[in-house]
Parts: C-alpha cells; sequence; structure tokens
C-alpha cells in the first residue's frame, strides 16, 4: 500500500492501517520487512528526517497457500492519529487475482526454407482465455541476442537467412485477470535448406499419345541437381514392363523408359509415377518429398497405348429433324452424325455451321450415333 507525507517528519511516527477483507493474513498474503501485525492492524515507522512528499508503503507479499484465492480482498485503513491528519483516500482495497497457469503453443510445419510454419495454441489460459496476444518469430544465434524475424501472424516461411538455424515463437498476451505474460514456444530446427522439386513430366519418345510404340520414354526434371535417382524410385501402372532409369547429360533431367513386358501387345493406360520408397535427395543430402513429387509445370505421366492405329471415319451426316429440305419457319435443326467405329470425347465444340448465325446447342449420343442440334441466331 504506497502512501505519501506532506511534511518533513522531524521525529520517528508510527502509521498504522487496520486490516480487513476476505483474505487471511499469514494463509493468504504476509506484511513485509519493518511492518509490524498484531490483532488486524499493521503498523510502519515513518524515519525521523523524512522529507516532504517522500512516497513510502506496506510491502504485501501474497502466499501459494494451494486453494483458489481469486477474487479475495484486502482492504487497508489508515488509523487516525493526532500526529498528523489523514490525506484522502486514505482506505485501499486490494483484489487477489491468482494466476492459474498460462496457453500451451506448439509450431507444426517442415523446418525447411520455403515450407509454411504454423502457429497453434492448443491450451488456452485457464484465468478466462487469452484475452489479446502479440506474436512474434525469432531465431535465436549462438553469441547474438534473439533476432526477431517477423511480426505478427500465426505462420512464417523460413528464408535462406534462417537456414541453420531453430526457429520459436513468442507470444505476448494478457489473460483473463489483466496479467501481462510472455511465453515462448519450444524451438523448431535448425531450418534446413528449400527442398527439391519436380518441375516436369513430359512425354519424350514418343511425344504423342495414343501410341502403338513397344517402348515409351518420359523425361522428368527436377529444380536442382539431385542424386539417388534409379529404377526403384519410379512404378509404371498399366503394364508389366520394366523401367531403365538415365541422366541426361549434367542437367537435373531423367530419362525413364518402359519397354518389354506386355507393351508390344497392349492395349491401354499406362501411367509413370514415382515410387511411395524412393530416396531422391539433392545434394545437400534434403529429401524430395511426395508432395514435390507432382511437377510445377508440363506433366504428362500417360500414354495411351493402342494397337489400333487407324483413324475412325465419319461414316454419315443425315438430317434429323426435320428430315425435308428446304425446311421453312423452323427455329432449330438436327443432324444425325455417325462413325466409322466406337468414339470419344465428342462434344458439341466438335461441329459448327455456316449460313447463319444459329449456335451448335447439343451433341447428345444416342443408339451409336451423335445427334447435334443448331438453334437461335
Amino acid at each position: 500500500m504506497p502512501f505519501q507525507v506532506t511534511q518533513n517528519i522531524a521525529t520517528a511516527t508510527s502509521l498504522s492501517v487496520t486490516v480487513t477483507g476476505t483474505a487471511t493474513h499469514g494463509t493468504d498474503y504476509t506484511f513485509g520487512t519493518g511492518v509490524t501485525y498484531a490483532n488486524g492492524t499493521a503498523t510502519v515507522t515513518i524515519p525521523a528526517g523524512t522529507q516532504a512528499w517522500t512516497q513510502l508503503g506496506f510491502d504485501i507479499t501474497l502466499v501459494d497457500d494451494g486453494a483458489s484465492d481469486s477474487g479475495e480482498t484486502i482492504i487497508l485503513t489508515i488509523v487516525a492519529n493526532s500526529a498528523f491528519g489523514r490525506g484522502s483516500p486514505y482506505v485501499l482495497m486490494i483484489t487477489v487475482t491468482e494466476d492459474s497457469g498460462g496457453p500451451t503453443y506448439v509450431i507444426s510445419g517442415d523446418p525447411h526454407v520455403g515450407e509454411v510454419l504454423t502457429l497453434t495454441r492448443t491450451i488456452d489460459d485457464p484465468d478466462d482465455g487469452v484475452q489479446t496476444e502479440i506474436i512474434s518469430w525469432e531465431v535465436p544465434r549462438d553469441g547474438q541476442s534473439n533476432l526477431q524475424v517477423q511480426d505478427g501472424g500465426t505462420s512464417y516461411t523460413p528464408t535462406t537467412t534462417q537456414e541453420g538455424f531453430p526457429i520459436r515463437a513468442k507470444i505476448v498476451y494478457t489473460d483473463g485477470n489483466g496479467n501481462n505474460k510472455i511465453f515462448y514456444t519450444n524451438e523448431l530446427g535448425p531450418i534446413g535448406s528449400a527442398r527439391p522439386r519436380v518441375v516436369s513430366i513430359k512425354r519424350q519418345v514418343p511425344t504423342s499419345t495414343p501410341t502403338d510404340a513397344d517402348s515409351l520414354t518420359w523425361r522428368v526434371t527436377f529444380n536442382e541437381a539431385v542424386q539417388n535417382v534409379d529404377a526403384a524410385d519410379f512404378e509404371v501402372t498399366g503394364t508389366s514392363a520394366t523401367l531403365v532409369v538415365s541422366q541426361v547429360g549434367s542437367t537435373n533431367s531423367y530419362d525413364i523408359t518402359a519397354s518389354g513386358g506386355d507393351l508390344a501387345n497392349l492395349d491401354g493406360t499406362v501411367t509413370l509415377r514415382f515410387a511411395s520408397g524412393q530416396n531422391i535427395q539433392d545434394v545437400d543430402n534434403v529429401a524430395l518429398v511426395a508432395r514435390y513429387t507432382t511437377p510445377t509445370g508440363t506433366n504428362q505421366p500417360t500414354y495411351e497405348v493402342t494397337q489400333d492405329t487407324t483413324p475412325p471415319r465419319v461414316a454419315s451426316i443425315e438430317r434429323y429433324l426435320p428430315v425435308s429440305s428446304p425446311a421453312t419457319n423452323i427455329s432449330l435443326l438436327n443432324w444425325k452424325v455417325t462413325f466409322s467405329e466406337a468414339v470419344r470425347n465428342v462434344t458439341k465444340e466438335d461441329f459448327m455451321v455456316t449460313g447463319t448465325t444459329a449456335t451448335i446447342t447439343n451433341a447428345d449420343f444416342l443408339n451409336g450415333a451423335y445427334y447435334v442440334r443448331a438453334e437461335g441466331g
């Protein structure tokens, strides 16, 4: 309890306060050095020679008694004394707020350059929760003060300047009792270099599909030099062919060739993919992970292999509705289109009409033929 004398004190003078409230002296709190307490009264001596406007006080220490004391009060009232007058106010009420602990925050994510790290509060502050919080990300460096790399936000993406160092989050927050606190997460890292990625998978030989080729070659390109690339890092589906891998010169590209097996007589879809147990790494031994095996650019992992290399033909185009010509007072026209064999990928965009501003609105398959409609215009 602070108090201030407003005149010079020539001789030592006792100042007493009555102590009331719901908190219990000795169990919930004690007075500090220089304060005597007896029968609900605490007394302190103002030393002789104390100058006017000096601030003094009763030191109070809260005691952890294992029980929740939040909301309990300590009320101090200055006792009237003929040696001095009481100023105003002369009553002070202290309300106890007990800290029941703090929240828990964790950082998740892959500690590498370019990856997103996320801060999550997994346990809230038990004292009515976290009311406000200020988040900063820090890199603790040996022999240096902590380097603050970003203010605010629950996510952070490390850059090359943090490579080789751990990272943590610092949270300055206020709990439900109005107490300001600081929390540091555990360190994550050290931050590794950026992970290698697949840039493209292209059909190399042949370059087009469908094909009746007896061997198929894809070219896989990475964004940086990699190592440990062999046939065990890849697999093909839709065929019993085997794989051979060769590096393209000294580049970051590799040719993966499938041959043998049933390819010579195959009718079906053949797809190249990375094996689940692939162990490709960059030259810094940073692993290629599954999420980066999907190319950032061209992605042509599939060949359609067929023994039928004769293209389909249009067998007939017949007027359907109306079936006669010329036609008058007609708002739409329909044709029946038949092909020499089963076809696919037929849409209205595959047709056009001339001599009118009408548009093709339908190309529907029914009983072996496509029915094409023009209307409007």
